[in-house]
């Protein structure tokens, strides 16, 4: 698989029975899964084709929906960024 530049990350309030639907009605297939001691989902990497899609439980720290982009150079994009008006939320870390 290569390696995707565009990587959405979803949220569910529950993750497990997320994953267990995602995997049913669209025929996702779990790639990496990592649970909490609590039973949520910390994270997981779900694939579909060449495709994948990052996710885990909603009230975990920084849960919010979001999309990775890869690129090359992350200062320069960040500075093109928000020298054009982006609202940062998260900083790069």
């Amino acid at each position: 698989m290569a390696n995707p530049t565009i990587v959405p990350y979803l949220s569910y309030k529950d993750g497990p029975a997320a994953i267990d639907f995602l995997v049913t009605a669209f025929g996702f297939s779990v790639n990496i899964r990592a649970d909490a001691e609590d039973g949520s989902v910390e994270h997981a990497e779900l694939v579909y084709g060449d495709g994948v899609v990052l996710m885990g439980t909603a009230d975990m720290p920084k849960g919010s929906p979001g999309i990775y982009v890869v690129v090359e150079d992350v200062d320069a994009h960040f500075a093109h960024a928000t020298e054009h008006g982006v609202v940062i939320v998260y900083p790069p870390e």
